[in-house]
């Protein structure tokens, strides 16, 4: 039996499994990403070396931006994080191959392959945590521009009466800068997960709507998978859709009148960065690669 590790990298946590080659994952743990990448790398290779199995590979489902074929970090907002070889660092540490891709893009493969968006050719994810990302399937085809797809960042209407600036630190009230949980920390001075206000939530379920009604323009979508810590809050999911049903207008984008089909959680659950880094490590043995997962 073949063993693989599997990291999901995310802004403020760092997911770590190990999976077997009938894609599943027998161990799992959390660590804290920190601003010492070095220190995690460090963290994340002893955590695999006392699970106590041989791994063949790794792969790596991260935060961006990413210099994806550099296999390192680009000009991520992240303190300590920019530039840094991830790829080669990890893979020194352990001694065996490490592939790196964005967490968007590993977790829609992972929907696709297994979860919410098997059997489908057209379907986004999305994640709205410490960021926002979102990668595609189109027409059965990861999309894999040079440059990875920023729809995080995308302009959208701020509201009126919103005066904030946003938290981007480089586009101020993009999609991410009004929208992600780093923006919601911010704005209110507590982490999502603390946040009661209800009007607060209801702004917040207004962004993400005017995001995903974007969305929706461009690609058409069966289905928008959409996850991340955020999407934790009761109810802003069932909020999201019925505001992004109305800006689309169902008299003219006909899926609107049921985006319980269209917008979806993920059918992985919490595991889809997870199981898409598990993806990415087959892809580098003699397991199938990540664009032809079934």
């Amino acid at each position: 039996m073949g063993w693989f590790g599997s990291v999901d990298l995310g802004g403020t946590n760092c997911k770590s499994a190990v999976g077997d080659d009938s894609n599943t994952l027998v161990t799992k743990d959390v660590l804290a990403t920190g601003d010492d990448p070095a220190a995690l790398v460090a963290g994340l290779a002893s955590w695999f070396r006392q699970q106590g199995r041989q791994l063949d590979a790794v792969g790596v489902a991260s935060f961006g931006p990413l210099d994806v074929a550099g296999g390192r970090m680009a000009t991520t907002p992240k303190r300590g994080w920019h530039g840094f070889p991830l790829r080669d660092e990890l893979s020194k540490a352990l001694g065996v191959p490490v592939a790196l891709d964005t967490d968007v893009r590993a977790s829609v493969l992972a929907e696709w392959s297994w979860g919410a968006a098997r059997g489908l050719e057209d379907v986004l994810y999305v994640t709205v945590g410490t960021g926002i990302g979102v990668s595609a399937i189109v027409a059965g085809q990861l999309i894999r521009a040079g440059r990875h797809p920023e729809m995080g960042h995308m302009r959208i209407p701020q509201q009126p009466d919103d005066r904030w600036q946003g938290s981007c630190t480089f586009h101020g009230s993009c999609w991410e800068g009004l929208a992600a949980g780093s923006a919601l920390a911010a704005r209110y001075g507590v982490p999502a997960t603390e946040l009661g206000d209800d009007d607060a939530w209801q702004l917040e379920a207004r962004y993400l709507a005017l995001g995903v009604s974007n969305l929706v323009c461009l690609y058409r979508p069966e289905r928008i998978v959409i996850g991340g810590g955020v999407l934790r809050h009761p109810g802003l999911l069932e909020a999201v859709r019925s505001e992004a049903s109305r800006l689309l207008n169902p008299s003219y984008f006909p899926e609107a009148a049921d985006l319980g089909e269209v917008l979806a959680p993920p059918g992985l659950g919490q595991d889809s960065g997870l199981m898409g880094g598990l993806l990415l490590a087959r892809g580098l043995t003699a397991g199938p690669g990540p664009t032809g997962a079934t």
